[in-house]
């Protein structure tokens, strides 16, 4: 059982061995296991016996974080050029909202899609998109360690 203060997983897979890799029939687990040992194995003791699992659980309140997120990128008004004079720009409200683009650059390329000074709030784009990464737990403790260690390498 988990502490009360602990949130609730958002995705759960079990994981197991196969021809030599890590599998997971959850997709999105298995999207994380892909990424783990795209470069390097997995030693060899993980996931050795039967009934491991992953778990993702966020850090964060996601709601909270999608809303920041939001706010820095609604664009509320834009100087467009007047209709009596092209040299001319006024105000427009506009209250685009440019999140959804961002956020598919941001699944993309990381903290590159924003450029190096990006900031999201009070924060760098960086520090903001790592504050959103899921924490990683496994009852296989070489398991969690190994893919912690790999996103803790993980730049974006």
């Amino acid at each position: 059982s988990r502490p009360p203060s602990q949130p609730k997983p958002v995705h759960i897979g079990s994981v197991r061995r196969d021809s030599g890799s890590l599998v997971s029939d959850n997709p999105v687990v298995q999207a994380l296991l892909s990424f783990a040992q795209a470069d390097q194995a997995f030693p060899p003791q993980a996931a050795s016996i039967a009934g491991v699992q992953l778990e993702m659980r966020p850090r964060r309140d996601i709601e909270k974080a999608l809303e920041e997120f939001k706010g820095a990128f609604t664009v509320e008004k834009a100087q467009l050029m007047s209709g009596a004079n092209s040299s001319e720009r006024v105000d427009e409200d506009v209250n685009a909202d440019i999140h959804i683009p961002l956020l598919l650059k941001a699944i993309e390329r990381g903290a590159a899609a924003f450029g190096p000074n990006a900031l999201i709030g009070q924060n760098s784009a960086k520090a903001f998109l790592a504050s959103c990464a899921p924490k990683i737990t496994s009852n296989d403790d070489v398991l969690s360690e190994f893919i912690n260690q790999k996103l803790k390498g993980d730049d974006d």
